[in-house]
């Protein structure tokens, strides 16, 4: 399980390089200004030339060869909406490291009260030793059985209806709820709303399944990283979860597949 820690925490407890601090925004960004011995990890590597998420064998690779370990801390940090911290987040916890720390602080509130720095950084090649973690990751197969999860689209209202038109065909995976990943953020001083505020929202959406959950919840939008925020703010509640990575792009390219509207 991923564990949000906030600034203060950051400041306390960690420090490089005994632990990997990684900045999960775009480079640009990372030049621009980044918190003191972070290395720069930007999303848009994970997922090959066709937007699909890389084999473990090739994802494992890449962190060790970044110099992220599994035999360190790590923790992620992202901007204010969070998407690239939390499926990178979650990438890790997959992939098999046993501790994935995601800064509940958006960098630009973390940039008006500390020094930033501009010089990028690398860090040495370490031993990644993968060991993935399948409860955390569904495919489409997994969602026809005769016991389905709960299903979470939080894509946009017009995704979800069909009114904005992304892949070859429009709608949601049938039986699915809707939040949009939005309501798990907020623009405050944390990244991620209250556990309070999530709670009220699955009791209002029908989502939850009930206080002593046994069924999991599986998120999905159209690539992952929308979801990927939704899991985490899960998770603190407790729920098992897990993420449908493909996504709705992956079922609407399946015509086999029902699609709703």
């Amino acid at each position: 399980m991923i564990e949000l820690v906030d600034a203060d925490w950051l400041e306390r407890e960690f420090a490089a390089p005994v632990g990997r601090l990684v900045d999960a925004r775009r480079p640009v960004k990372y030049l621009q200004g980044h918190i003191g011995g972070a290395i720069n990890l930007p999303l848009g590597q994970i997922f090959d030339a066709d937007g699909r998420l890389r084999p473990d064998e090739e994802l494992a690779q890449w962190f060790g060869a970044a110099g992220v370990g599994t035999g360190m801390p790590v923790v992620v940090y992202d901007a204010y909406d969070g998407q690239s911290g939390a499926m990178l987040a979650w990438l890790l916890d997959y992939l098999g490291h046993p501790d994935v720390r995601l800064l509940d602080h958006p960098f630009d509130r973390w940039a008006a009260g500390h020094e930033i720095f501009y010089r990028p950084l690398t860090a040495p090649p370490a031993q990644f030793t993968l060991q993935p973690r399948s409860g955390l990751r569904v495919f489409a197969p997994d969602l026809a059985g005769a016991d389905p999860p709960v299903l979470l689209d939080t894509r946009s209202v017009e995704e979800f209806t069909g009114r904005q038109v992304t892949e070859d065909r429009a709608g949601h995976i049938p039986g699915a709820t809707h939040i949009r990943w939005t309501e798990f953020v907020t623009e405050g001083e944390t990244l991620f709303a209250s556990r309070a505020h999530v709670a009220a929202l699955l009791a209002a959406s029908g989502a939850q399944p009930g206080p002593h959950p046994r069924r999991r919840i599986v998120t999905y939008c159209r690539r992952g990283p929308r979801a990927a925020v939704a899991l985490i703010a899960l998770q603190r509640l407790g729920y098992e979860v897990s993420l449908y990575d493909g996504s709705f792009a992956d079922w609407a390219a399946r015509p086999e597949l029902p699609v709703q509207v």
